[in-house]
């Protein structure tokens, strides 16, 4: 049953983005964003520092050279570092599809765990937003699967709404079609509820 559970949370969700006005992003001091050098061996060693604690991997530099710098549909062009002191708290990625480079991916966004709860996982989509769209990108989708329900839910207050087609550009889906259906359902039930509770907390407001 858990492997079962493990594959249905893994099926590859797909959110969307149309930017029109974008709000201005707060300060997040003592923190700040550093671009980087994705060529840089001491970069990508901070890269993996942040990404294999926040998703509890062992990724070396073959997994960030095949998954970033030559993903198969994605063509990312800059990274960047969110910043603590001289520590990475995190980082996130943009670019573009392979095949339409009008529309924008976001990426990778990860928060080492004794940094998650401040409020930093949504200044980074917030941030690479605006990077985005001073590149002339007027939409954008990110790739995630089920079990990242936090980052999911984060998306959503960004303005993100859930994808259930395919077009040319996306990577092919090629888990097991049933999971891909109760994968758009469960997907379908999140948005649903994350509407409800908006509607409760304006109303709380009024």
């Amino acid at each position: 049953m858990r492997h079962i559970l493990d594959r249905l949370n893994s099926v590859p969700v797909l959110l969307s983005k149309d930017f029109q006005t974008l709000p201005p992003i707060g300060d997040i001091s003592p923190f700040y964003v550093k671009e980087m050098n994705m060529n840089s061996q001491e970069d990508v060693r901070k890269w993996l520092e942040t990404h294999n604690d926040a998703f509890e991997r062992t990724w070396g530099p073959d997994q960030f050279q095949r998954n970033v710098l030559n993903h198969a549909y994605f063509d990312i062009d800059s990274t960047f570092f969110l910043m603590h002191g001289s520590e990475a708290a995190g980082a996130g990625s943009i670019g573009v599809f392979r095949k339409n480079r009008d529309v924008g991916v976001m990426h990778y966004l990860q928060v080492k765990k004794t940094y998650q709860g401040r409020g930093l996982g949504k200044y980074m989509v917030q941030y690479r937003h605006q990077r985005l769209r001073e590149r002339g990108i007027e939409h954008c989708e990110t790739e995630m699967s089920l079990r990242q329900k936090i980052s999911i839910l984060i998306h959503f207050d960004n303005g993100f709404r859930p994808k259930y087609k395919l077009d040319y550009w996306n990577a092919p889906n090629h888990a097991f079609f049933p999971y891909r259906v109760f994968a758009h359902f469960r997907l379908r039930q999140l948005y649903n509820q994350w509407e409800k509770s908006r509607r409760f907390a304006e109303l709380q407001r009024r």
